[in-house]
């Protein structure tokens, strides 16, 4: 690596943190930071689950709502959106959170939905949680 992209290393780390290609080593490259929606890291685990529209006109049955967004509230904050089967899949350090989740279907974005319980995740685990949107 070049003094230039040494020294553009060493302001990247200041101001925010080791981008990728940047290393705290010399002679050695970090990989690329991970997709959106996932945080890697040793003793992590993952949570898995569905944003739903429940309720509404007969018969009622869970639907996918997309687009949409849910949030994991707890030792951190994560927020992924969920693909076109309202599905999602976020990388979480250990402990309890809340899901919640928002759509621009479900009052303007501006409704929250909820999962029906917390969620407690564990190192090297994976959990699931639905989010539900009531319609009515």
């Amino acid at each position: 690596m070049s003094w230039a992209g040494a020294w553009g290393c060493i302001v990247a780390a200041i101001l925010v943190s080791l981008p990728a290609g940047c290393s705290s080593h010399p002679g050695t490259a970090t990989a690329p930071p991970p997709a959106s929606g996932h945080v890697s890291g040793y003793g992590n685990g993952t949570v898995t689950g569905r944003l739903l529209a429940v309720g509404g006109p007969p018969p009622g049955a869970p639907r996918p709502m997309t687009p949409g967004t849910v949030t994991l509230s707890g030792p951190r904050q994560y927020r992924v959106k969920v693909d076109p089967q309202g599905r999602f899949h976020v990388t979480v350090d250990p402990g309890a959170y809340r899901a919640t989740g928002t759509s621009p279907l479900f009052g303007s974005g501006k409704y929250l939905c909820r999962a029906d319980h917390p969620i407690t995740v564990s190192a090297a685990t994976a959990g699931t949680v639905d989010v539900y949107c009531h319609m009515l």
